[in-house]
C-alpha cells in the first residue's frame, strides 16, 4: 500500500517525535525542526505532501518572513493545513484557520483520532482537487485556471505576468485522420510539457476548451519570439506523420484586477491574428492589433452576403513565353467588388477566410465560374486556353475535394488539362505524405498539378524528387530589387530550374516585372513566366477580348525546349551550378561509383559531411574507397543493396549500415539508394543518408533497460510485470508466481486471467476496462480490483501500467506494478462505517 507523506512542524521537538510515533504506520512523516527546514521539504516534495501539520503558534506568528513563505508554498500547492493547538481557545482556533489551516487537533493526541483526522483531511483534499483539473490532460480546467491565475498576479505585485494561449493548428484534422485517441495522446502530450515549464516558474496552466491551453506565466520580460520558439519545438518533437504547429497569442497583464477571463480574451485575440499563418505564429496583443481585428471582423460579417451577390470576381492574369511574348495559358484569380470598399485586393479578405473556412465556398465559386467560361468559350467555336485556379490549403483537406472537382469539368464537359490546379508549396512541405495522394488521384484523372510559390520559403529541392507535380512555378523573390542573377539567389534559381530540367518538370517564373529579370531567366533556360512585366490581372471579358487576337496566343502551349535537356556528367564537373544544386538539397546526399565491389566517393555536399562528422579534407584520404569503410558484418546487406537499386530504379531502396570512421568509432547510416547510369560495367549511384545512430543507441538502451526490468521484477517486494501489447503477452517475476498461483508467462490477457479465476467474477469490467486503455495507446491506466492469491483467497489490489512507445510513437510495451491494498479498503469501510462517530468525538 503507497504511504502519503506528511510535513511536521512543531515549536517543541518531543512534541514532533510524539505525532511522528503515532502516524508512522500509516503515512511517511518528514519532521521539520525550524521554518527554513520546512520550507525546503515542501519546495522539493510538493508532488507527494499530503498534509502539513502544524503548530499553531509557528501558524499565527506574524513578521516571519520564512514561516510565510512555508505558508504561501503549501496554499499555491494545495496542501491542506491542520494547526496544532496545547489547548483549545476561541481566538486561537479562529486565528489558525484565518492563517489557512483547514482543521485544529488539540493536545493531547490519541492515536487513532489523529488517524483518522489525517485520512479524512486526505480524502477531503483529493476530492476538491478532482473537481479543479481537466479530466483528459491533467492540468486545472478553465474555472480553476481563471482561479488561480487572479489569486497568482494579486498575490505577487513584485512579478509582472504574461498570459500565453496557444491553439492547436488543424487539430480537428489529426482526430480524422489519426482517430480521437491520437488526439488524446496529442493534448496529454503538450499539457504535460506545458505544465513542468509553469511549474518551475512558479505559475499556472489550464485548458479552456478543446485543444486550446493558457498559461500564466511570470516575468519573461517580452521574449515573446523565443517562448513561441520553444513552444514550436514541443510540436516538432511530437512522432506524428504530420508537421503540427501552434497559433500562439501573448497578453502581458497591466490590470491586475482586470478577470483573467478577460486576460485569456485579449491573448487569444492575439492568437486568432495568427491562426492558419505559416509565415509567424505568434502576436502580441496590442491596440493595433484590436483594430486590426475589428476591420477584420467587418470582411467576416460582409462575407456571405458579397456571395450571393456575387461581389466576389474572377480576374485573370495570362502567363507567357518569355522568347516570344506569346499567352501559353493564364491564372484564375479573386477580387472583391465591395458595394461601399471599392475594389478590395485580395491580401486583405483570404487570410480571414481561410481561418474562418470560408476560402471553401469561394474556391468552389471560382472553379465554377471558370469552368462556365470555359464551355460558353467552347459552345461558341473558340479555342480556350488552359486557365489555372488556386486549391486552399484548407480545401485539400476536404474528404470530397476529388469529387467536386470531377463533377465540375464533368458537368461543363471540359478536358481536365484545360482546367489547372494550383497548390501551394507550404502544403507540400508540411504534409507531403497525404498530400502526394491527393495529388496523384487528381493527376491520373488528368488535372495538370502546377506547385505555387515554390521557394517562399519552406521547400528544399530534394523534395522535387519524392512529389508528383507537372509545373512549377517559381517565386521571384528569390530575386530582389535589380540584379542580373549573380547572387546566391540566382544561383538557387539556376539550380531550381536545372534540377527540374532534370525532372522533366515546366518551370513558370511568377513576379517578373523587368527586362532584366526576363534576360536572365532565359539565361538559365527559363522560357515561361507570368507577371507585371507582361500582363497585370484583368476582368475575364477583357482577357477573352484580348486573346480573340490569336497572334497573342501560342496554341501548342508550353513544351520543352532546346537546352531543356540534361546529361548526368554535367553533374560530375564541379562547377558553379552544380554546387549550387548540390549545396542547397537539403540533408546529406552524395554520388558514387561502383566497380569490382569497390565504391568510390564521387561527389557530396556539405550535409553529407555533416550526417558523418567528417571534414572533406578528411574523407578525400579514403574516399575512393569507401567500401572498405563499411562495417564487415554489414558489406552482404551493402552488396544486396546495389544490387536491389539496379532492380528498382524508380523508387531505389532503403537499408541501414554500419560504417567505420578513420577514428575507428562505429556509426549507423541510413541510406536511400538510386541507380542511375551504367558504362562499361561502371554503376553510378545517388544516394541521400543519414545518420542514425542516437536511434540505434536509444533502442540499445530500451534493451538495457527492459534488462534492468528483468532484474527489478525479481527483486522487489511488489509484484512487477512487462506487457507486449502487440502480442497480448504477459511476464513477471518467477518469485510471484507463488502469489498468484500461475506460471510467469501468459498470453491472451486479459482474458485468460478471467478464464482461470484469477479475478473476482464481480470485479472483471475494471480490470479489461484497463487493458483496452493500453491497447488503444494511452499512456497510462490503472484500476482496483479483487485478485485471487495461490491459496484461493481474494485480495484487493491497485494495478498501475504505464506505456512504452517505440521510436514512431506506438505503443510497444507497459510496465505495470500490482500493491496489495486491502488494508487501505479496509480503513475506507471503516470511515464509512464509523464516520459519523468519529466527527461527533471530535468536536
Amino acid at each position: 500500500m503507497r504511504k502519503h507523506m506528511v510535513l511536521v512542524l512543531e515549536n517543541e521537538k518531543t512534541d514532533s517525535g510524539q505525532i511522528k510515533t503515532l502516524l508512522d504506520d500509516q503515512y511517511i512523516v518528514m519532521q521539520a525542526s525550524n521554518e527554513q527546514e520546512a520550507l525546503h521539504i515542501v519546495s522539493h516534495g510538493k508532488e507527494n505532501i499530503c498534509a502539513a501539520l502544524i503548530s499553531c503558534c509557528l501558524l499565527i506568528t506574524r513578521k516571519n518572513k520564512i514561516m510565510d513563505s512555508v505558508k504561501k508554498a503549501l496554499l499555491s500547492y494545495d496542501i491542506p493545513i491542520i494547526a496544532l493547538l496545547d489547548h483549545y481557545g476561541q481566538d486561537t482556533a479562529a486565528s489558525s484557520i484565518k492563517a489557512g489551516a483547514e482543521e485544529i487537533l488539540i493536545k493531547p493526541y490519541e492515536k487513532s483520532l489523529l488517524q483518522r483526522r489525517v485520512h479524512n483531511m486526505v480524502i477531503r483534499n483529493e476530492l476538491r482537487l478532482a473537481g479543479q483539473y481537466d479530466s483528459l490532460t491533467g492540468v486545472y480546467n478553465k474555472e480553476t485556471f481563471y482561479e488561480k491565475t487572479e489569486a497568482l498576479v494579486r498575490r505577487n505585485p513584485e512579478r509582472n505576468y504574461t498570459i500565453i494561449c496557444l491553439d492547436i493548428d488543424r487539430f480537428k484534422i489529426v482526430n480524422d485522420l489519426y482517430g480521437t485517441e491520437e488526439g488524446d495522446r496529442l493534448l496529454q502530450f503538450v499539457a504535460n510539457h506545458l505544465k513542468v515549464g509553469t511549474a518551475e516558474a512558479g505559475g499556472a496552466v489550464g485548458r479552456i476548451v478543446a485543444d486550446v491551453f493558457a498559461c500564466c506565466y511570470p516575468n519573461i520580460g517580452g521574449q515573446y519570439a523565443y517562448i513561441a520558439e520553444l513552444i514550436t519545438k514541443l510540436f516538432k518533437d511530437y512522432p506524428l506523420q504530420m508537421e503540427l504547429v501552434a497559433a500562439i497569442g501573448f497578453y502581458q497583464v497591466e490590470d491586475r484586477f482586470m478577470p483573467a477571463s478577460r486576460m485569456c480574451d485579449r491573448a487569444l485575440l492575439a492568437l486568432k491574428s495568427v491562426k492558419n499563418k505559416y509565415v509567424k505564429n505568434y502576436a502580441v496583443y496590442d491596440q493595433k492589433l484590436r483594430a486590426n481585428l475589428i476591420l477584420e471582423q467587418e470582411i467576416v460579417n460582409d462575407m456571405e452576403s458579397a456571395l450571393e451577390n456575387r461581389e466576389f470576381k474572377v480576374y485573370m492574369q495570362p502567363k507567357c513565353d518569355m522568347d516570344t511574348g506569346k499567352i501559353v495559358g493564364a491564372e484564375a484569380l479573386v477580387r472583391w467588388q465591395h458595394p461601399e470598399k471599392g475594389l478590395i485586393p485580395p491580401s486583405e479578405f483570404i487570410p480571414a477566410f481561410e481561418k474562418n473556412q470560408f476560402i471553401i465556398k469561394v474556391d468552389y465559386f471560382i472553379w465554377e465560374e471558370v469552368c462556365r467560361e470555359l464551355r460558353r468559350q467552347i459552345a461558341a467555336g473558340k479555342r480556350p486556353i488552359p486557365i489555372s485556379v488556386n486549391v486552399s490549403r484548407t480545401n485539400l483537406y476536404q474528404n470530397d475535394l476529388y469529387q467536386q472537382l470531377v463533377s465540375l469539368v464533368e458537368r461543363y464537359q471540359i478536358d481536365p488539362a484545360l482546367f489547372q490546379l494550383e497548390i501551394t508549396e507550404t502544403v507540400y512541405a508540411r504534409n507531403m505524405e497525404y498530400l502526394s495522394k491527393v495529388v496523384d488521384r487528381l493527376q491520373a484523372y488528368g488535372f495538370t498539378i502546377l506547385m505555387d510559390d515554390f521557394g517562399s520559403g519552406y521547400s528544399s529541392l530534394n523534395m522535387l524528387k519524392d512529389i508528383h507535380i507537372d509545373v512549377i512555378k517559381l517565386d521571384m523573390r528569390f530575386l530582389t530589387g535589380e540584379t542580373d542573377g549573380h547572387d546566391k539567389g540566382g544561383d538557387i534559381m539556376s539550380s531550381v530550374v536545372r534540377m527540374a530540367k532534370w525532372l522533366n518538370l515546366y518551370v513558370i517564373a511568377e513576379g517578373v516585372e523587368t527586362e532584366q529579370q526576363v534576360e536572365f531567366l532565359l539565361s538559365i533556360n527559363c522560357h515561361y513566366a507570368q507577371g507585371y512585366y507582361y500582363y497585370r490581372p484583368m476582368p475575364m471579358d477583357v482577357f477573352w477580348n484580348l486573346i480573340e487576337d490569336r497572334e497573342k496566343v501560342d496554341d501548342q502551349g508550353m513544351r520543352h525546349k532546346m537546352g531543356d535537356t540534361f546529361h548526368l556528367q554535367e553533374l560530375m564537373q564541379p562547377d558553379a551550378w552544380s554546387d549550387a544544386l548540390l549545396q542547397n538539397i537539403i540533408g546529406g546526399v552524395a554520388f558514387y561509383e561502383y566497380y569490382n565491389d569497390n565504391l568510390e566517393l564521387i561527389r557530396a555536399n556539405e550535409g553529407y559531411y555533416a550526417e558523418i562528422g567528417c571534414s572533406e579534407e578528411e574523407v578525400r584520404s579514403y574516399g575512393k574507397h569507401i567500401s572498405d569503410m563499411i562495417y564487415e558484418g554489414d558489406k552482404d546487406t551493402f552488396r544486396q543493396l546495389v544490387k536491389a537499386a539496379c532492380q528498382y530504379q524508380e523508387n531505389g531502396v532503403d537499408g541501414v549500415l554500419r560504417r567505420k570512421l578513420q577514428s575507428g568509432k562505429l556509426i549507423w547510416i541510413q541510406v536511400k539508394v538510386f541507380f542511375l547510369a551504367e558504362n562499361r560495367g561502371r554503376k553510378i549511384f545517388y544516394a541521400s543518408i543519414r545518420n542514425v545512430t542516437k536511434e540505434k543507441e536509444a533502442e540499445e538502451q530500451l534493451r538495457i533497460s527492459e534488462e534492468r526490468l528483468r532484474l527489478a521484477m525479481q527483486s522487489t517486494s511488489s509484484i512487477l510485470f512487462d506487457l507486449d501489447i502487440k502480442n497480448r503477452a504477459l511476464d513477471y517475476g518467477e518469485k510471484d508466481t507463488g502469489l498468484v498461483g500461475l506460471p510467469s508467462h501468459l498470453e491472451n490477457v486479459p482474458g485468460c486471467m478471467i478464464e482461470k479465476g484469477l479475478v473476482h467474477p464481480d470485479y472483471t469490467k475494471p480490470l479489461l476496462q484497463m487493458y483496452q486503455d493500453i491497447f488503444d495507446g494511452k499512456p497510462k491506466s490503472g484500476c482496483e480490483t479483487l485478485l485471487r492469491a495461490s491459496d484461493g483467497s481474494y485480495h484487493w489490489e491497485r494495478i498501475r501500467m504505464t506505456s512504452v512507445f517505440d521510436k514512431d510513437g506506438n505503443p510497444a510495451h507497459a510496465v505495470g506494478v500490482v500493491e496489495n491494498i486491502d488494508r487501505e479498503k479496509e480503513m475506507e469501510h471503516m470511515l464509512a462505517q464509523g464516520g459519523k462517530h468519529l466527527q461527533h468525538s471530535a468536536l
